[in-house]
């Protein structure tokens, strides 16, 4: 047995054969000519698609729908799974927003939504996910634009 490396190169092996059956374990056996050669590539990450975010009803209270679709691994290196992440700023200017936090990063290669019940009222986010390959390497992160975790408006209520 051999386990492959990750890294691009190549395998150089010949086919050794053992003789009958019975033979001394050391005699009998019988080497190919040619040496075989196994090229190992190096796998391409997958590539990055499109996130999209939104503040929804849930009942009682609002939460985060984050969807996501356009990713796409390759023949060698399909998508292993997702992660994804957020940021939180008090204004919508961009150079607030501080760094990624995780959320998640054990959503499997089939899931394109989560619905996140965190956060914190009148704050900003932004939401990222990236792709990460079964066997290697990882997309490009993708990020919402930023949406305003408000309540919606009430009433005053007014005592005569």
């Amino acid at each position: 047995s051999y386990t492959v490396p990750k890294t691009p190169g190549e395998i150089r092996f010949r086919i050794r054969t053992k003789g009958s059956a019975g033979s001394n374990y050391y005699s009998g056996y019988n080497y190919s000519s040619n040496y075989q050669t196994i090229t190992i590539q190096k796998a391409n990450p997958p590539s990055a698609g499109n996130i999209y975010a939104d503040l929804v009803d849930s009942g009682a209270s609002k939460v985060f729908k984050i969807t996501w679709s356009g990713f796409s691994g390759n023949t060698y290196n399909p998508i292993g799974g997702y992660s994804l992440y957020y940021q939180t700023s008090k204004t919508i200017d961009d150079s607030d927003f501080g760094n990624l936090i995780l959320i998640t990063d054990s959503l499997s290669s089939s899931r394109n939504n989560y619905t996140w019940t965190g956060g914190i009222w009148g704050n900003y986010y932004k939401f990222a996910v990236k792709a990460k390959g079964q066997y290697d390497g990882e997309s490009q992160y993708v990020y919402t634009t930023a949406i305003l975790k408000k309540a919606e408006e009430s009433l005053s209520l007014i005592h005569i």
